[in-house]
């Protein structure tokens, strides 16, 4: 893999949202994606918490009986529904303006999960026929787990601690088996810190550019410890030293 370095509610759990940010789908992955009856779907995949791909799903629409299996709003999108959807095999809902839809979940041959959302359809074999050639489609894809490591170190001064402890989440990839799976990284983050430094603080962020999206996904880099400021004689040798020899 090549590396470029640049500097740079309380009483409920929250609903993990899934990434669009990485879209759309590169142009010959596109290409391979099913003729279905419906331009209202999304697809997401639940291991990496990213949205494969969709159209029209951030259009309003009229939830119709999707609200008495999921719950949400009387008009919702697509995207939202995605959120909600939970629970196994293949539900079916309609509305008087929207149509049919359904929502599955599906593991493909390669163990990688996945949740289809269709809506829009005439009938519920319509809904059922296109779902199955999404789902026939999904059979390419699998889920790459990176081993590496993102070790960045950066400078800190007027802190008890020189160097900031960093980290990020780990990175599960969704790849093709049809596609060279190589993936770029791109670093940007401060190349040099303050203290004090708050545990968990935002300090730059991962690029990681694949062959399968257009854009990039991102995962922030954070602080992992609380960094102290040091009393003001020791700061005023940190600002000495940084002018003479610099970070």
């Amino acid at each position: 893999m090549n590396k470029f370095i640049f500097p740079l509610a309380l009483c409920c759990p929250p609903v993990v949202a899934f990434s669009t940010s990485q879209l759309p789908l590169s142009d010959k992955v596109a290409a391979t994606f099913p003729k279905i009856n419906t331009n209202c779907y999304i697809i997401v995949n639940l291991d990496t918490k990213v949205v494969l791909t969709e159209k029209n799903s951030q259009h309003v629409v009229d939830s119709g009986t999707f609200r008495t299996i999921y719950g949400g709003q009387e008009t919702i999108t697509l995207y939202e529904m995605s959120l909600l959807a939970t629970g196994e095999g293949i539900k079916f809902f309609e509305s008087p303006m929207s149509g049919v839809g359904c929502a599955c979940k599906y593991k493909n041959k390669h163990g990688a999960m996945f949740l289809c959302l269709i809506y829009g359809e005439a009938t519920q074999f319509e809904a059922y026929k296109d779902c199955a050639q999404v789902n026939k489609w999904l059979d390419q894809f699998y889920i790459y787990e990176s081993s590496e490591t993102e070790d960045v170190k950066i400078p800190v001064l007027y802190g008890i601690r020189n160097i900031s402890k960093t980290g990020c989440a780990k990175k599960n990839f969704i790849m093709s088996i049809n596609l060279n799976n190589r993936i770029n990284k791109i670093y940007r983050y401060r190349t040099i810190m303050k203290a004090p430094i708050n545990k968990n603080e935002d300090i730059g962020y991962i690029m990681y550019y694949t062959v399968l999206f257009k854009n990039p996904i991102v995962t922030k880099i954070y602080n992992t410890e609380y960094i102290k400021k040091k009393i003001w004689f020791k700061c005023v040798y940190d600002s000495v030293k940084y002018l003479i020899f610099g970070s």
